[in-house]
């Protein structure tokens, strides 16, 4: 069994006796959830969800719970947050990945969202992803809620838009060094993940690559590059990037 990189949420009336590895249980009724230790050792993992537990914030398909996870009394001794990234780390990390910095007016070019040193700063990005106002000094003036808000965002909004359009991205940076598609498939793996892809991801993108190379669309004219920011995108929106886990 190997390390979940992601877990997906999953309603239940009971918990089943064979449970599936990277799937989160969730009842209702008993107010409690089941998974195999992220770790990969197998463990099953019972959580109650309730005010003397854990809390779960959960919208569609994806979900956060809180506090983390620890398996002290497993041999694994594993511990792990389910938890989406703050709104503050997320677009960091998009910056840091796509090597375009977001630009805050009247800070220097560079300046990073953690950096910030008050929410008076504009960023729609911040304020919807659950940037708190900092009225309080109470951790749950900080939600970390899914909404429709941030999907639209996300898939039309120009915070990630404006990054892999931009030229001389990470993307417009390999191409450039004229990398052949595995290297470049391996590059962004690493840059969004922290690890290389495996056998299987690596020939289904680079198939993908290849594809795209040989088709000829109207209106687009590297369907290469338009490729790679599709795969981009794909990643730094999947589970396995927006949640720590």
């Amino acid at each position: 069994m190997t390390r979940a990189s992601s877990l997906t949420f999953t309603p239940c009336d009971r918990f089943p006796d064979e449970p599936e590895a990277g799937t989160f249980y969730y009842s209702e009724d008993f107010r409690s959830s089941l998974h195999l230790c992220a770790c990969g050792c197998g463990s099953r993992v019972v959580l109650p969800i309730k005010p003397a537990g854990w809390s779960l914030d959960q919208a569609g398909d994806d979900f956060s719970l809180s506090p983390s996870v620890g398996n002290r009394e497993f041999a694994c001794r594993s511990h792990y947050l389910i938890k989406r990234l703050p709104a503050e780390v997320l677009l960091d990390a998009y910056s840091e990945v796509t090597k375009e910095p977001e630009k805050f007016a009247g800070y220097p070019a560079g300046t990073r969202a953690l950096q910030l040193p008050d929410t008076a700063v504009k960023s729609y990005f911040l304020d919807a992803f659950g940037r708190p106002p900092r009225q309080q000094t109470r951790e749950s003036e900080r939600t970390s809620v899914p909404t429709i808000t941030q999907a639209l965002h996300i898939i039309n909004g120009d915070t990630l838009n404006n990054k892999l359009r931009a030229s001389d991205n990470s993307i417009g940076a390999l191409i450039e060094q004229g990398l052949p598609d595995e290297q470049i498939v391996n590059d962004l793996y690493l840059a969004s993940f922290s690890r290389y892809p495996n056998q299987t991801e690596r020939a289904a993108l680079v198939k993908a690559l290849h594809s795209a190379e040989q088709q000829k669309v109207s209106g687009v004219d590297n369907p290469r590059r338009d490729a790679l920011n599709d795969m981009m995108r794909a990643m730094l929106t999947s589970e396995a990037f927006m949640f720590n886990h």
